[in-house]
């Protein structure tokens, strides 16, 4: 379930995808904390929990369909203020009616990861772009005229689209990194908190 609001994030004052996965971490490390008791003295299958704990915050990496066939586009029409148009108009004091042609991107996985700062960087310019079902959505506009600038919509599309495929790219790595670091912490951590338990029990005993 994915929510429509989607925003890159600033380099200079927003969220970095590291300290995303390092919250995540440090909730499953609660998780594990909270559950060890019960689990140890209630739950016979233990490997069955820790499967269940890595399902349940592991990641589903994003993956894009970016053929063009699959790619859907619908067209409309809006009234935008002249300011949006720099270059296309002469008077910007006025509201025009443009076309505007809305693609939607095919995906799968936690694609709100998408929108966080990856480790490498990111520019200061970044497309407005939506979530609408599965489908990773932007728009792309031009003045309503006879003959279309199609030249322009296609130029908008392509530049967003590899956009898009570099911050794919580049969260990638991290998000695959951190999969398989949490199918090494939650056993190692499972086990160091049931020594634990023990010598707890140990010590209630000789009370």
């Amino acid at each position: 379930m994915y929510s429509n609001k989607f925003e890159f994030q600033s380099p200079l004052h927003g969220t970095y995808l590291r300290d995303v996965l390092q919250n995540r971490s440090k909730a499953m490390r609660i998780a594990l904390e909270q559950d060890v008791r019960r689990v140890l003295e209630q739950q016979p299958d233990e490997s069955a929990y820790l499967v269940s704990m890595i399902s349940k915050y592991s990641i589903a990496v994003p993956q894009l369909d970016f053929d063009p066939d699959d790619i859907k586009k619908t067209e409309d029409y809006e009234q935008v203020h002249g300011t949006q148009l720099v270059g296309e108009v002469f008077i910007p004091d006025r509201l025009y009616r443009v076309w505007v042609v809305t693609f939607g991107i095919p995906f799968t996985g936690d694609i709100d990861l998408l929108q966080y700062v990856p480790r490498s960087g990111s520019g200061l310019l970044y497309p407005d772009v939506f979530i609408s079902g599965q489908h990773l959505c932007f728009k792309a506009r031009t003045l309503d005229r006879p003959e279309k600038d199609v030249q322009k919509i296609k130029a908008e599309k392509d530049k967003t689209i590899a956009f898009i495929q570099e911050r794919l790219v580049a969260i990638t790595p991290e998000l695959k990194e951190y999969n398989q670091g949490l199918a090494r912490d939650v056993p190692a951590l499972f086990e160091s908190l049931k020594q634990k338990y023990q010598k707890d029990k140990d010590a209630l005993a000789q009370l």
